[in-house]
C-alpha cells in the first residue's frame, strides 16, 4: 500500500470550518486534494471519528480503554497504527 500523508497539519482555522462536523473533515480532504475513501483518519475522540467516518474515510480511534467507535477501528497506542495500515492495505 502506498502511504501518503498530509503536508500539514489541519486545524479548523486552516480550512475556515469549525470542528463541529463531518463538513470539517471534508474541508480537509477537499483541501488536500485527497479522496476520503482512499484516506485514514485518527484521533482520540470517538464523536470526532464519527464525523470523520460520515465524511467518508476510515477512521481510527485511539481509545487506551478499548471503547467501541461504530463502523471505525480501534488500537489501545499509537504504536499499533502502522500494522493497522498495513493489514487495511491488504484488504
Amino acid at each position: 500500500m502506498s502511504v501518503k500523508l498530509f503536508g500539514r497539519l489541519y486545524g479548523p482555522d486552516l480550512v475556515e470550518t469549525a470542528k463541529g462536523g463531518p463538513e470539517y473533515y471534508r474541508s480537509i480532504f477537499a483541501d488536500a486534494g485527497v479522496d476520503p475513501g482512499s484516506s485514514v483518519v485518527v484521533d482520540d475522540s470517538p464523536r470526532a471519528i464519527g464525523w470523520a467516518t460520515e465524511a467518508g474515510t476510515t477512521s481510527v480511534l485511539v481509545a487506551p480503554t478499548g471503547a467501541k467507535a461504530g463502523k471505525a477501528h480501534v488500537i489501545r497506542r499509537v504504536a499499533e497504527l502502522p500494522s493497522l495500515v498495513d493489514r487495511l492495505g491488504d484488504s
